[in-house]
């Protein structure tokens, strides 16, 4: 049984009625969610946000070209709320709306209604989500998140799964032996995944690969630990 307090305070804004009533319905059926309002504009969105305090806004990308400034102002006046951009398919003018508003997330009708779902409880507990072809274009740096064009390659496209996590443990400060233990391979195994991964990113000092970590968002400063 869920906890009153556990329970999602979800306000859907969508222009499409039959969308809007259909999704309204298939969050109803889950018991973790509760529909306090749903409306079909920017507009109608203020006032409701205001009075009902929902903890998540479904908000899709309206044709009134409202979303972004409402979605802004609501941030403004109720820093507390989460609202999630729902786009019809990627957009990368939207996303970048969406990272300049500092929204808590970006989906698409694209995925499934499970996915939708449990992107909001993470939204909810205060998570920012992304649909994953976003999500794999986003970068982290000291100034937040940024959505590069999509010519941009990051250096890690070249790398294994298994150098990737070499990589991560390292940047975080484990030695060689230490991540071969952490990854369950053989020293000199790690080791071999190391000096090729150093070659591949083109660095040769392992420095190098913590900036390179942080800037990729692979880690966060807190992950890090001083030798």
């Amino acid at each position: 049984m869920v906890l009153e307090s556990d329970i999602i305070r979800l306000h859907l804004v969508d222009d499409e009625v039959l969308f809007r009533e259909l999704a309204a319905w298939r969050f109803a059926s889950s018991e973790d969610f509760e529909i306090i309002a749903s409306c079909g504009n920017g507009p109608e969105l203020a006032p409701f946000a205001e009075d009902l305090q929902p903890r998540v806004i479904l908000m899709d990308v309206l044709e009134d070209g409202s979303t972004f400034a409402v979605a802004e102002a609501i941030l403004l006046a109720s820093p507390t709320a989460k609202v999630v951009i729902l786009d019809d398919r990627v957009r990368d003018q939207n996303v970048r709306e969406t990272l300049r508003i500092e929204a808590s997330g970006y989906l698409t009708k694209q995925q499934t209604f499970e996915h939708i779902a449990d992107a909001i409880r993470q939204a909810s507990a205060g998570r920012r989500v992304f649909v994953p072809e976003v999500a794999g274009r986003l970068i982290h740096s000291n100034d937040g998140l940024s959505y590069p064009p999509m010519d941009y390659l990051s250096p890690l496209a070249t790398l294994t799964r298994r150098e990737r996590a070499m990589l991560v443990r390292l940047a975080m400060g484990d030695s060689v032996r230490e991540a071969a233990i952490a990854l369950n391979i053989s020293a000199n195994t790690a080791a071999n995944h190391k000096s090729r991964m150093m070659k591949k990113l083109k660095v040769r000092k392992s420095v190098e690969l913590v900036h390179l970590a942080l800037r990729e968002g692979l880690i966060m400063v807190k992950n890090t630990r001083r030798r």
